[in-house]
């Protein structure tokens, strides 16, 4: 546009300068070069305004890149010191516990078993019921696999770690390896902990039991064991299609077979029956109650963490895979009665309502069939309790017996006089029984308070 502007200025001094072209051709050309200058300034100002916009949001975006570059340089510091706080730390495992790790992994595990289960049963030896055998048997099995599982979860994090390091330190990282590896080993722990919970009230439950005696602790742990074998033979289910989610092999199928939403739902229904067996059953010490609250708890935190861990960490919908809990639907029956006592309430309060209304209306013609207390003669009352004052019924004579043992021959004799007093027939008031009442206030009154 400079250059055309210059262009443009040259054409109009030598029209300026050409004496001997004609008037009205002179001003075409001028008129057309007028009209070229309007257009360029025109486009000028369009360029003027773009360039101021762009400069302002030249401007905002200058202040965010300054304020990125910072976070850049200090998240750069914040990474570099973290990889060296990594390095450091995993420089300073010990290569002999690795080597202790991986020989556990390996060898037979029953040596270890033997060893915990006696150390166990020793500590246990002065109690009252000593600790059931199978019921430490099969917990520390079950906690032996554990055992072994988390070993090997910690011997791969570790091998994936030093491969890390080697890749930050050749700018080379494989980022995506790392994270699937602590995404599942993540679920993993999550699992195990939660039957780690289950074992430890397994073996709460045990010591629990104790209580109710030898002979009775002996039937409960038969049961419990039972109970025990079943429930990790359903958690390892579970863990397997924690595995296979892991590997992207948990088909609908596998779901079918091994995850049973109905379990906890009939351990429950279980539990309801026996208790309502035992209800009525009674002993010399009292009521028998097997409560497996503990195992229901239990149960249901392994199959929550699992839906908790599965859905969040994996994103998979497990809608169709809900466990069957029966607490939950007792809690909405009782909603629903508890609505319905409201609404019967509510129905009674305005029944009760309309039938007082019913009987204020009533009540004048009530009051009209009393007769007025006028009506009586108050010589009548004065009458009687003249004839009161005159019996003899001293205080004094009734202390007498207070401190004396009476036989049955005397209760009698008591029994005969008191009766004479009452049916004479000048004492008007045994008609209305006011009469009897203070007269059986006497030795019996004072011994028996009545």
């Amino acid at each position: 546009m400079h250059e055309e502007n210059i262009n443009i200025e040259n054409q109009r001094d030598q029209i300026f300068n050409d004496l001997s072209e004609n008037p009205s051709i002179l001003y075409q050309k001028l008129e057309k070069i007028e009209n070229k200058v309007e257009s360029n300034n025109e486009e000028l100002k369009n360029i003027r305004e773009k360039y101021i916009k762009a400069l302002v949001i030249f401007t905002e975006r200058q202040k965010e890149r300054n304020k990125y570059a910072r976070m850049h340089r200090k998240t750069e510091t914040e990474y570099l010191n973290n990889v060296k706080i990594a390095i450091k730390d995993f420089d300073e495992i010990d290569n002999q516990n690795i080597q202790e790790i991986k020989k556990f992994v390996q060898d037979n595990k029953n040596s270890y078993i033997q060893e915990i289960i006696e150390i166990m049963l020793k500590n246990g030896k002065n109690e009252r019921v000593q600790f059931d055998q199978t019921a430490i048997t099969n917990a520390v099995n079950a906690r032996m696999e554990i055992a072994q599982e988390e070993a090997n979860l910690y011997l791969s994090i570790y091998e994936r770690m030093k491969k890390l390091l080697v890749e930050l330190s050749n700018g080379n990282i494989k980022l995506a390896k790392s994270e699937k590896l602590l995404r599942d080993a993540s679920v993993k722990f999550a699992f195990l902990n939660a039957e780690k919970e289950y074992i430890v009230s397994f073996l709460d439950n045990e010591r629990i039991t104790a209580m109710n005696g030898k002979i009775i602790h002996q039937e409960s742990m038969k049961e419990a064991c039972k109970n025990f074998v079943a429930d990790i033979n359903q958690i390892n289910n579970l863990y397997e299609l924690v595995v296979r989610e892991t590997v992207g092999k948990a088909t609908k199928k596998a779901y079918k077979e091994l995850y049973n939403k109905t379990y906890l739902k009939e351990i429950q229904e279980k539990e309801r029956d026996f208790e309502e067996e035992v209800t009525n059953i009674k002993i010399n010490i009292g009521t028998v109650i097997n409560s497996n609250y503990w195992r229901i708890e239990g149960i249901k935190n392994i199959y929550n963490t699992f839906q908790d861990e599965i859905g969040e960490k994996f994103g998979k919908d497990l809608s169709d895979y809900k466990i069957e809990d029966l607490s939950e639907k007792n809690q909405e029956n009782a909603h629903v009665i508890n609505k319905v006592v409201e609404e019967e309430k509510e129905e009674n309060i305005e029944d009760y309502i309309k039938i007082d209304k019913k009987q204020e209306k009533n009540e004048p013609e009530e009051d009209a069939n009393y007769t007025d207390d006028s009506d009586y003669d108050e010589e009548d009352y004065d009458g009687y309790d003249d004839e009161y004052e005159e019996e003899n019924y001293d205080d004094d004579e009734y202390d007498e017996f207070e401190e004396v043992q009476f036989d049955e021959e005397e209760e009698e004799s008591l029994n005969k006089k008191k009766n004479s007093k009452i049916s004479e027939p000048g004492n008007k008031k045994n008609k209305n029984g006011k009469k009897g009442e203070k007269g059986e206030r006497g030795i019996f009154g004072k011994l028996f308070g009545k």
